[in-house]
């Protein structure tokens, strides 16, 4: 049985027309909000993806996940580029010191984060520069029909759906998908020490800016 990080790069290798704007967000989204040389680090980096875009504005980059796969595929990806660091952890708990970043990038994970939603913002908030900004990219209201069509394109082993909250096979690692509002985004960052600056619906996705408090 593919891992979660698989069946992701699998589906991205043949999107879907809503899945291939999903991603020209994603980059756009990271090219405008990141500032030259800007300390950022990038949450559940996966294979690395969105880094190499990151690198497009600044080198100071770590990439965090807790999926070992995830890890070794990313270094091995952008092993040309020695100034960028991969640590295999979890997000509830980084291994980083307080303010440690400018920039905290959260894209395509809040999704998957389940009952871990609050405690990970509550760590982006601890290691963000009190003059910093997480980033989210998160699906938005909008996303359940699409996301049933690339779940049915890579043959994703679901095991059950509650409302638009669908719960896939243990072994994929990280089993669950969600779908978000801005207002759903606003109250979890209010129980995180972050608040909600700009929020933006774009196709499937809400592309969002949040500052310490």
């Amino acid at each position: 049985m593919p891992r979660n990080i698989e069946l992701w790069e699998q589906a991205i290798s043949a999107p879907t027309l809503a899945y291939e704007k999903m991603l020209e967000t994603e980059r756009q989204f990271l090219l405008d909000n990141i500032p030259n040389n800007a300390g950022v680090l990038d949450v559940g980096c996966g294979d690395g993806r969105n880094i190499r875009t990151i690198l497009e504005r600044t080198d100071k980059v770590v990439g965090l996940d807790k999926d070992s796969v995830a890890v070794q595929n990313a270094t091995k990806k952008l092993e040309q580029f020695p100034n960028i660091k991969i640590v295999n952890a979890d997000a509830v708990s980084m291994p980083f010191d307080n303010s440690s970043f400018d920039v905290v990038t959260v894209i395509g994970l809040m999704e998957n984060l389940d009952n871990d939603k609050v405690n990970v913002l509550k760590e982006c908030a601890r290691v963000l520069s009190e003059n910093g900004k997480v980033m989210i990219m998160a699906y938005n209201e909008d996303a359940f029909e699409e996301r049933m069509k690339i779940c049915k394109q890579i043959n994703a082993p679901i095991k059950s759906i509650e409302g638009t909250k669908v719960i896939f096979d243990e072994s994929l690692g990280a089993n669950i998908s969600e779908q978000f509002s801005q207002e759903q985004i606003s109250e979890i960052a209010k129980a995180t020490g972050l608040q909600l600056v700009s929020c933006e619906k774009q196709g499937i996705v809400n592309i969002c800016t949040l500052t310490k408090k």
